[in-house]
């Protein structure tokens, strides 16, 4: 059981590496660069809506940025779970780790021409951690109630 154990967390920490490597590419793309990324999907989103242009590309960035963030908190909740020898993960190990890492992703966008820091960012970056932390959490606890 150990060895399976193991080779999931390899398999996971792949999988978390992978993600932190998307979103570190994303975020070193100049704005103009990604504004052409997300322009086809806020023009998706905007007239359905009734939205002006600026509420509709921070809504679509916003939700970018939570989902980027909850696939990686779930990705770090298997991977620190397996790690783990006792096979089990708790919230706050994951969450610090995803949390720490959009600290550092929106401090990297400082430096991008035309990017900024911005703490709203971090926030839902968090935010988006915590989720994809939790769910993978809770099912953990309803898989262990049911044992």
């Amino acid at each position: 059981m150990a060895g399976a154990r193991r080779n999931r967390a390899k398999l996971y920490l792949g999988v978390t590496l992978l993600i932190m490597a998307f979103i570190f590419v994303q975020s070193a793309l100049p704005a103009n660069v990604s504004t052409k990324e997300s322009d086809p999907i806020v023009d998706i989103v905007q007239e359905p809506l009734k939205l002006e242009r600026k509420p509709a590309v921070f809504l679509v960035r916003s939700i970018a940025h939570f989902m980027e963030y909850l696939a990686l908190g779930a990705s770090l909740f298997l991977t620190v779970r397996d790690v783990r020898k006792s096979g089990k993960a708790g919230f706050w190990i994951p969450w610090l780790i995803g949390a720490a890492y959009a600290i550092t992703d929106e401090l990297h966008q400082y430096f991008v021409p035309g990017r900024s820091c911005e703490l709203h960012d971090m926030v839902i970056d968090a935010c988006g951690v915590a989720a994809g932390v939790a769910v993978c959490w809770m099912i953990q606890r309803r898989r262990q109630a049911k044992e």
